[in-house]
């Protein structure tokens, strides 16, 4: 966690990174490569920088709990529930006609190609989505809650996370400021279920196999709004597609569900992170 008397500049620090990459993704300096098959982003190395600002100058003491606390069932979980939204999503698009089959050559190696890559998904990741996770849904998330709810912590950070994406969003070029403001508020819904799986099950892996499950997925099943893919099904709508309006309410669906079980007492009243049995 962060030092509370720190918490003001650490914020700061994390709005001003995400700034300065919104402006280089207008400037032709590439931020985000690959070493191998290992994909390097800049943002998350600051971040990993800052931790280690405030560590040296002992203003951060990190807690590894939900980091530790590994479950197999949960994690597979998590990632089969995003092949659910997307079944339900491509589903009520079929049936009002703004979704439809697109033909695929070869299905057997679109979906063989996607099982090999999931495992190497699962490893490779963890030079950025997992860094963000343990950055943002961990340090961030307690260092904000304090004496305050957890609802609150888990709302912010998500913006704060929303805002440290923008710059990703804002250099699709091939999409229009419409489809990158909804790409915007699926990516603060995937924050916000992150968040509360993070605190339900007390561990940070059930949102990143959460995230790795879109990632690998999403392409496979329903076309996305950020980039074109070979998948099984396409809307010509921004309310269909993986990244879509209707799979970020069942997203923000389901996210309340897990909070109202997970932050709020049986008389409504939100639980702090001091009195939650949850929260080590």
């Amino acid at each position: 966690m962060i030092d509370k008397k720190a918490i003001p500049l650490f914020i700061s620090i994390i709005i001003a990174i995400s700034l300065v990459f919104v402006i280089l993704c207008g400037l032709p300096i590439p931020y985000q490569f690959s070493i191998w098959e290992v994909f390097i982003d800049c943002k998350d190395l600051a971040l990993v920088g800052l931790i280690f600002y405030f560590w040296k100058n002992k203003k951060f003491e990190f807690i590894p709990d939900d980091i530790k606390h590994w479950d197999t069932r949960k994690v597979l979980i998590s990632f089969f529930f995003v092949f659910v939204l997307l079944s339900i999503t491509i589903g009520i698009g079929l049936i009002s006609g703004y979704t439809k089959v697109s033909n695929i050559e070869n299905v057997f190696t679109a979906i063989l190609s996607t099982l090999i890559d999931i495992p190497a998904l699962f490893v490779f990741s963890s030079t950025t989505i997992l860094i963000e996770e343990i950055f943002f849904r961990s340090i961030t998330i307690r260092s904000l809650s304090g004496n305050s709810s957890i609802v609150f912590a888990v709302f912010i950070a998500s913006g704060i996370w929303t805002l440290f994406k923008l710059p990703d969003v804002l250099q699709l070029d091939t999409v229009t400021l419409s489809i990158k403001s909804v790409i915007l508020v699926n990516i603060f819904s995937v924050g916000l279920l992150c968040s509360a799986l993070r605190f339900r099950f007390v561990s940070i892996w059930p949102g990143y196999s959460l995230r790795i499950g879109f990632l690998a997925l999403s392409p496979l099943m329903l076309e996305t709004l950020s980039f074109e893919s070979d998948a099984f099904f396409s809307s010509n709508s921004i309310l269909f597609s993986s990244e879509g309006i209707l799979i970020s309410l069942l997203i923000l669906a389901y996210t309340g569900f897990l909070m109202k079980s997970a932050f709020f007492t049986k008389n409504g009243q939100i639980i702090k992170i001091s009195e939650s049995k949850n929260i080590p």
